[in-house]
């Protein structure tokens, strides 16, 4: 199911980055004609006004951000359809993001959907060792009395303190 999504998505997103496309070179093409195309050494005509030259450049960088945003998008989506699978594959964690509920269940939510009301989502406190706790409470107590009586040490021995 997520793959067939997945897919709808991805055309989806392919039609809009064409769409977008597709009107950034009409825009240009109604103002300045048809773009410049680069010769046979591969440099462009530079009799050609300033203005245009910097139109030019924004048309381009427009249509690269629209590529680069739709490709970051598609890959977005197939990171999605991993990360779905492998979350379905383990029904211990799937069980701490979804479940299916009934329409009953949903009705006494008072039509609520928020994610929590049905599945728990935290993440369980790890238990504390209260011995190992009181353990590194005393230590560090003898490390703080020792640092102490250090300190009086050596301010006595610069003439402070009794």
């Amino acid at each position: 199911m997520a793959k067939q999504e997945a897919a709808r998505l991805k055309k989806h997103i392919e039609a809009n980055r064409d769409e977008e496309i597709g009107r950034i070179r009409e825009e240009f093409a109604a103002k300045w004609g048809p773009p410049r195309s680069a010769g046979k050494g591969g440099e462009l005509d530079t009799r050609v006004s300033k203005a245009r030259q910097k139109a030019e450049a924004e048309h381009n960088q427009r249509i690269a951000e629209g590529e680069k945003q739709a490709a970051e998008d598609l890959a977005a989506i197939d990171a999605t359809v991993v990360e779905l699978a492998k979350l379905y594959a383990n029904p211990a964690e799937l069980a701490k993001h979804a479940r299916v509920v009934d329409g009953t269940e949903i009705e006494e939510n008072e039509f609520n959907l928020n994610i929590p009301r049905y599945v728990d989502t935290f993440e369980p406190e790890e238990p504390i060792d209260v011995a190992e706790a009181l353990r590194e409470l005393d230590d560090a107590e003898k490390a703080r009395q020792k640092a102490e009586k250090t300190l009086r040490e050596l301010l006595r021995g610069v003439g402070y303190g009794t």
